[in-house]
């Protein structure tokens, strides 16, 4: 063999190599990156696509089995806390703002670019030609929900279980168990009238 062949068959190993040990070492630095942001361990079972962006004063409570994509956004301000139960997937920017609890049942899928705000920033107040209220209000998502990509769900709003929310909804009012809704705002297509 010679020293072109040696070369080569180097660079072959390890490339292999890294591509074999770089995805769970990875995932070990993001993981103990959130535990050491939280103070607190978690289930490893949870897979990460990146470190979430936290803020606040970090009361964040993670089920198992969990699958969370890249830039994530949580903030949790004053009393807000997060609660997200097992086997939930968040996908990529996912923004959380929490100044009242957010609590979001297990099995349950939210989009890309998905907002929850338990306090309404000005901008989208005005968008929407709502008062701001200064107020924090909780969040609830039942189990087994799913939530298309780029949802706004607005302070205090509870969704019930088995739900379906399409893309680009903005949900404004609780959302009964076995809906499906649409729209900004939302509009129900079936089960229960949207209040």
């Amino acid at each position: 063999m010679d020293a072109r062949e040696c070369r080569f068959l180097l660079f072959a190993l390890s490339a292999l190599l890294l591509g074999v040990l770089w995805n769970p070492l990875h995932q070990m630095w993001l993981k103990a990156s959130v535990a050491h942001r939280l103070q607190r361990s978690f289930d490893p079972s949870m897979q990460l696509g990146e470190t979430p962006e936290i803020h606040g004063v970090g009361r964040i409570s993670l089920g198992k089995h969990l699958q969370l994509a890249s830039d994530l956004y949580w903030d949790t301000r004053q009393t807000g806390a997060i609660e997200i139960g097992d086997r939930t997937i968040l996908s990529r920017g996912v923004h959380i703002i929490a100044a009242a609890p957010v609590s979001i049942g297990a099995d349950v899928v939210i989009g890309e670019h998905t907002k929850l705000y338990t306090v309404l920033p000005p901008a989208i107040a005005e968008q929407v030609q709502q008062e701001t209220d200064s107020e924090a209000k909780p969040i609830i998502i039942g189990r087994n929900v799913w939530i298309g990509r780029e949802v706004t769900i607005f302070p205090g709003v509870f969704i019930g279980e088995n739900v379906v929310i399409s893309p680009y909804t903005m949900v404004t009012n609780d959302v009964p168990p076995g809906t499906v809704v649409v729209g900004s705002p939302a509009k129900f297509l079936r089960g229960k009238n949207v209040s």
